[in-house]
């Protein structure tokens, strides 16, 4: 086989791939991680249902794959808030890329919040919400140590707490919830009200 034609199979496998987890993220966050069949994903997909398995080892692969899915682009974003060495204006970059991850990923986020109710059931999937939390805790707690914060380790997944918090009321509320408000009053609390308490003990 040539190289281009293995470059054109590949690229078809993964665009059949990305389809596959973009109709089982669409399903699991409309009906539910359990609701969803491999036959409704592969009909939402349009493809036939022994294919999924070509891709996929079952329905629970999938669920994890997903939610690799979601963190990796989560990653993505963190050159940005890296961008900045002021503390202050990375504080404020997190609000913002978790503002925007909320928006434009809320299918994603439903998910995750039925995922962290279960993943007790599940080393693996436990495992790799871990890992991500890791690298945000780590990513948090050198903003709060440059902002003078004592107890960077518990300040940390307080504000973690604080951020997935806000993303699941704007998921139930829906249009009702004015999240860009809520994000904006969360960072000045922060700086100015509790969180300064925090800073200054």
């Amino acid at each position: 086989m040539s190289p281009r034609k293995r470059e054109q199979l590949e690229a078809i496998r993964e665009s059949s791939r990305n389809t596959i987890l973009q109709a089982a993220l669409r399903l699991f966050a409309e009906r539910g991680y359990h609701a969803t069949t491999i036959e409704a994903i592969a009909r939402e997909a349009g493809i036939a249902k022994g294919l999924v398995y070509n891709y996929f080892a079952s329905k629970q692969d999938l669920l994890r794959q997903l939610v690799l899915l979601g963190f990796r682009e989560f990653e993505e974003l963190l050159p940005e808030l890296l961008r900045t060495v002021d503390p202050v204006e990375r504080l404020h970059v997190l609000f913002e890329l978790s503002g925007k991850l909320i928006r434009e990923k809320t299918e994603f986020y439903r998910l995750y919040m039925m995922v962290l109710l279960q993943v007790n059931r599940d080393k693996e999937l436990s495992k790799i919400i871990q890992e991500y939390s890791r690298t945000l805790y780590a990513e948090t707690e050198e903003i709060l140590r440059e902002l003078g914060v004592a107890d960077v380790e518990t300040e940390a997944r307080l504000l973690a707490a604080l951020l997935d918090g806000i993303g699941l009321h704007f998921i139930v509320l829906s249009g009702e919830y004015p999240l860009q408000e809520v994000l904006q009053a969360a960072e000045r609390h922060y700086l100015t009200g509790s969180g300064k308490k925090a800073i200054a003990s």
